[in-house]
């Protein structure tokens, strides 16, 4: 009789981590999703791009041709053959792009060219490359984009065949709350 309780409960735990598994493999996002089929726009002659809608930042923007699309709950890649543009979401407290960015440089180690100021869909953004002493990345450039809903989007890439790219996909981004 104990057998049987000890077996019985070692079946449940083990259903239970079986199912815990699955439903956290299942509720990843996969590549390549949420495009747009109907609203293609054709850019440098090129295929058409796709609009990409992500309800978990509440945005969009428009994904160029040979992009792979993976969100995750704070962020997205799109990454192609070349390497990767990421977008971030961060909520901050700052009521500009100028307070933030003083406060987000102040705790690192960098040095800013190319600086560019402006607005996009319009929120006031800046854009710029910025090397890095040391890290992983020693060279990015990348957009900052307030959304006076206190949020800051992020779009950024360490590779320098994709800097146009990225302000294509940068100019392209529309808030959806």
């Amino acid at each position: 009789m104990k057998k049987n309780n000890i077996l019985i409960i070692f079946a449940i735990v083990v259903a239970l981590v079986v199912g815990v598994i699955f439903y956290l493999k299942g509720s990843k996002i996969s590549s390549l999703q949420s495009v747009s089929q109907s609203n293609n726009t054709i850019v440098d002659g090129r295929e058409p791009a796709k609009i990409f809608k992500s309800k978990t930042l509440k945005m969009n923007v428009l994904v160029l041709p040979g992009y792979e699309i993976e969100e995750q709950t704070t962020f997205v890649n799109l990454i192609s053959s070349k390497g990767k543009i990421n977008i971030s979401r961060i909520a901050t407290n700052f009521s500009d792009i100028t307070g933030y960015l003083k406060d987000f440089d102040s705790k690192r180690k960098l040095t800013v060219s190319l600086e560019s100021n402006g607005r996009i869909a319009d929120f006031d953004y800046v854009s710029r490359v910025e090397d890095f002493d040391g890290g992983p990345v020693s060279k990015q450039k990348a957009y900052f984009i307030y959304v006076n809903d206190g949020w800051v989007y992020s779009f950024s890439t360490s590779t320098g065949a994709l800097f146009s790219d990225l302000d294509q996909i940068a100019q392209s981004f529309r808030y959806t709350p």
